[in-house]
């Protein structure tokens, strides 16, 4: 059986209303979850910013820099105030501003979703000559870019000190092989020159023998031999 009451627009306008703050309220739910799973991921990879022992920075689309981890600042002495939100190339009084990174960052990384090992060497005006290898990932998602750093000056340091004495050994070798050479030369002549001076004493010893007897003839001699 129907009931005969009639429904007024009132009380539909009421249920739809009803209706409309049950749907924002789940929709606040989940809202307010993404912000908090967001929130969550967040500080998640910011500890993990945090953690990482070598240079790291998080750059926004347009280069500026959204945070560096305490390596950062450690390494090359710089503040928070003087960093975050700042155009890289114009960080610590344009020391950033290196063709080689922005070769990198401008050229390079748009057509390369991630980037390793690419050495650059600049003098930092307060940390000195420095050669680095810079590593870096474009994240689309979040229109961010990370860019991290591995200072390998002292790797490099050590290299050129060996290569120097690598080449120092090899010279030194050179060296060696051409004093035994000439040592070799130098008994050889002595060898040569032993063998002729045999026969020459003997061929002097009877030039004087001949001049004596051209001097005084002996009995034995069957002519005379005027000597001028």
């Amino acid at each position: 059986m129907e009931d005969p009451t009639p429904v007024s627009p009132f009380h539909q306008e009421l249920a739809a209303l009803h209706h409309r703050v049950a749907d924002l309220e789940a929709a606040l739910t989940v809202q307010q979850h993404d912000a908090q799973v967001l929130r969550d991921v967040q500080e998640y990879a910011e500890k993990i910013v945090e953690t990482i022992r070598d240079p790291l920075l998080v750059l926004t689309a347009d280069l500026r820099v959204q945070v560096a981890n305490p390596a950062f600042y450690h390494t090359f002495q710089v503040r928070p105030a003087e960093t975050e939100g700042q155009l890289i190339y114009q960080l610590d009084h344009g020391q950033w501003d290196i063709p080689a990174l922005r070769t990198l960052l401008e050229e390079l990384l748009p057509h390369n979703t991630v980037f390793n090992d690419y050495e650059v060497t600049q003098t930092f005006e307060r940390i000195g000559p420095r050669t680095m290898l810079l590593n870096a990932r474009r994240l689309d998602a979040v229109q961010l870019i990370l860019l991290a750093m591995e200072d390998i000056t002292a790797r490099k340091q050590t290299e050129r000190r060996l290569q120097e004495e690598i080449a120092e050994r090899q010279r030194l070798e050179r060296d060696a092989q051409r004093v035994a050479h000439f040592a070799l030369l130098g008994r050889l002549a002595g060898g040569v020159a032993h063998e002729l001076r045999n026969p020459l004493a003997v061929i002097v010893l009877h030039v004087d023998l001949l001049e004596e007897e051209l001097r005084q003839p002996s009995p034995d001699s069957a002519t005379e031999i005027p000597w001028r």
